[in-house]
């Protein structure tokens, strides 16, 4: 890069600390007003005129989703197509237990800084509000949503950041696959004292469904994951059940290995229902969530912003080491789409996810402070694709599997 280039750079950079107290306003707003997922209109509300504000055009209300919105920014031209994506819903009795308000603030922070040098160079910027990340509601797994109805379509990169902690960043971590199922198996009722040889019992069935699956869980290669949860089991201890229901999760680090899984798992219900006699049902539930894709050039470039704002980066050994974790719609962007998701500490103390301690961890001073280098951390990567078509080219050639 040349130094007009570098400078473009710098001046991006410095509009995050002259934008802080508004980053930090909206991680504290957030965080103050939980809101689950779809129902997320004070933080849509609050994100939309905040970029309205400074100077974005907005498009509420995306693809017919209330609390899903696009915000873009143009420079000089469209050449090239940056997108933030921005997470805001929270979690039922814990509120911002995955630090959603951190995700929403930095995104919202690092566009509005971009867009303050864009009119001087090449570029489109964008915010994606992706409402319901954590699977609440009818906009539940929105990403998944937004691609298949094209939205990334002629987007060049997409970057986010996630709230994590502990001693490193990572910008390497895969996610699982996954796909839901409610089981229901249907029997027939008789008293469990006096007719129970006329009966067919339901809950039988999904006994025996889950001793198959714990079975199976030990020939199954160690980034899967079977669980699941008896929603209904009957009425009464005297009534045999002629009804039951259980809700089953299958998981796999890419989508083949969760196809031959569901198999599995489908395999173990049918014998149930032999072993019982009950009749069975299965129904998907809920989109097919994906393996997330690792574009290592894109994560070279975040690697090098993490390391100059202080962070230190995960080493290749202890990726080896955990292994997939989770699952994400995110992944589902990332098939059609170079993108990244960098896991940046807000604290070097190990603070479990999902939790009110994660949440209250946010709106500490170093989680505030974090929060901002978080966000210099999306400027500085997003800017080296924009002033570097030469690395930009290079990262979606890695897409395209050249």
């Amino acid at each position: 890069m040349g130094n007009n280039d570098k400078n473009y750079k710098l001046e991006a950079l410095s509009w995050v600390d002259k934008l802080s107290n508004e980053i930090l306003y909206i991680s504290e707003y957030l965080y103050m007003n939980p809101e689950l997922g779809s129902e997320e209109y004070k933080a849509c509300s609050l994100l939309t005129e905040i970029l309205a504000k400074h100077g974005f055009k907005i498009e509420k209300e995306l693809l017919g989703m209330k609390t899903a919105f696009k915000a873009s920014f143009t420079g000089l031209s469209e050449k090239t197509k940056i997108a933030f994506l921005a997470e805001y819903d929270a979690l039922p009795g814990i509120g911002h237990g995955c630090g959603h308000n951190v995700i929403a603030a930095t995104a919202v922070g690092a566009a509005i800084a971009i867009s303050k040098v864009l009119p001087e160079i090449e570029g489109e910027i964008m915010v994606i509000g992706t409402p319901a990340e954590e699977g609440n509601g009818p906009y539940a797994g929105s990403k998944i949503i937004m691609v298949e109805r094209g939205v990334f379509k002629d987007i060049d990169a997409v970057l986010m950041m996630h709230p994590t902690t502990g001693r490193y960043a990572a910008t390497r971590t895969e996610a699982l696959a996954v796909q839901g199922f409610k089981v229901v198996f249907r029997g027939r009722t008789a008293h469990a004292a006096a007719n129970p040889e006329m009966g067919i019992n339901a809950l039988n069935a999904v006994m025996i469904m889950f001793r198959g699956i714990d079975a199976l869980r030990q020939h199954i290669r160690r980034d899967a994951r079977i669980h699941g949860i008896i929603v209904k089991g009957g009425e009464a201890s005297n009534v045999i059940p002629d009804y039951a229901e259980a809700r089953i999760g299958i998981r796999a680090a890419d989508i083949n290995y969760l196809n031959i899984l569901k198999e599995k798992v489908f395999n173990c219900i049918k014998g149930a229902a032999i072993m019982t006699e009950a009749k069975y049902e299965i129904e998907e539930v809920g989109p097919l969530y994906r393996e997330k894709k690792i574009y290592h050039k894109l994560a070279d470039i975040v690697d090098k912003n993490l390391e100059e704002h202080g962070f230190k980066v995960m080493p290749m050994e202890e990726y080896l080491r955990r292994g997939p974790v989770a699952s994400t719609d995110f992944g589902n962007v990332t098939q059609v789409v170079p993108a990244i998701s960098a896991s940046i500490p807000i604290t070097d103390q190990i603070i479990p996810g999902h939790s009110r301690e994660f949440a209250e961890a946010t709106m500490t001073e170093e989680g505030k402070k974090r929060t901002i280098l978080s966000t210099k951390v999306l400027v500085g990567s997003a800017m080296d694709l924009f002033l570097n078509k030469n690395l930009l080219e290079e990262v979606k050639g890695e897409f395209r599997g050249n």
